[in-house]
């Protein structure tokens, strides 16, 4: 929809939730006009029209809180392109962009990362395997810097993941695929890596999905993610009597005593049965080398107050 030099995107069956402050409200025969009104008003960023009781209201917040509505729609000003060196992540990447490789900016410096854009929603891809090309058995340092092409499979680096996740807040993704062709995928709607004073400890919570979540609540007390320090071959952190990122995982990884998802694992093809491969025990076994792994985060819904001035 396009109103006196303003382009919305149209978002039917929702509305603004009542928890989100107005700046206008007014009773208005047709969402047209509605978004006219939020067209002429330069603090408008979002208006809620519905369709039953003609009421229109004005929103200054560009990332509201939205709540299904029968007779609703959510008419939504579209930014205009940032300026290349603003991009924290790939939610900023202009409207209508194509899956490939991004630059984003961070206080300590720029780095590529790869923009997954068909998967609901526009992703940030921290962590990917496809065919075994690059060894993820590496040491501290790599996993602290990142590793590899962004073309293909790599690690963003546990310094710019920080750098990342600290600008806001966001819900991690991780896409699984078995050797025949079976996807599943498991959610976490909150996801945070401190520094390296931390060890990059992890803080990882609310599960969703349609795999067996195996990092929360995995089964097992001992193998539990959450709060766990990063560990490699040559940085032990892990709460195991021996080291499980060299002695059974042979990989850098938030290990427990040691983990039921080890996503960083040795990559054998065709399923092979070997402990420590790419495994998601609560799909299947740990013993099973699964074929593609992509974990990727989003920013979650935020309040305006909540946004540090970025509106977008």
């Amino acid at each position: 929809m396009k109103i006196k030099d303003e382009s919305f995107s149209v978002e039917l069956n929702k509305k603004v939730s009542q928890n989100e402050t107005t700046i206008g409200e007014m009773h208005i025969y047709s969402d047209i006009v509605c978004a006219g009104w939020c067209a002429g008003n330069p603090t408008c960023c979002i208006a809620s029209y519905n369709k039953a009781s003609k009421q229109c209201q004005l929103y200054s917040c560009c990332s509201p809180e939205t709540v299904p509505s029968s007779n609703g729609m959510v008419l939504r000003k579209l930014p205009g392109k940032l300026p290349l060196d603003e991009l924290l992540d790939c939610s900023d990447i202009p409207n209508g962009s194509l899956s490939g490789v991004y630059t984003m900016y961070h206080k300590n410096g720029s780095f590529d990362v790869y923009c997954d854009v068909k998967t609901d929603g526009i992703w940030t891809v921290i962590q990917r395997r496809l065919d075994g090309a690059i060894d993820f058995y590496r040491n501290w340092q790599d996993y602290k810097m990142g590793f590899e092409n962004v073309y293909s499979e790599y690690w963003l680096g546990n310094d710019n993941l920080h750098n990342i996740l600290s600008a806001r807040d966001y819900t991690l993704r991780i896409d699984l695929q078995d050797w025949n062709g079976e996807t599943r995928y498991a959610e976490y709607d909150t996801f945070f890596v401190g520094n390296e004073a931390t060890k990059y400890e992890l803080t990882i919570s609310n599960y969703s999905g349609n795999v067996e979540d195996s990092i929360v609540f995995p089964g097992l007390e001992d193998c539990k993610m959450n709060g766990m320090a990063f560990s490699t071959w040559d940085a032990d952190n892990d709460k195991s009597q021996t080291n499980c990122a060299e002695n059974s995982e042979h990989a850098g990884w938030w290990y427990n005593s040691c983990t039921r998802a080890n996503l960083n694992g040795i990559y054998y093809n065709g399923g092979v049965i070997m402990r420590d491969g790419i495994y998601w025990q609560n799909w299947y076994s740990s013993d099973y080398s699964l074929k593609t792994i992509a974990m990727k985060i989003k920013p979650k819904y935020l309040r305006c107050s909540e946004s540090n001035g970025r509106n977008f």
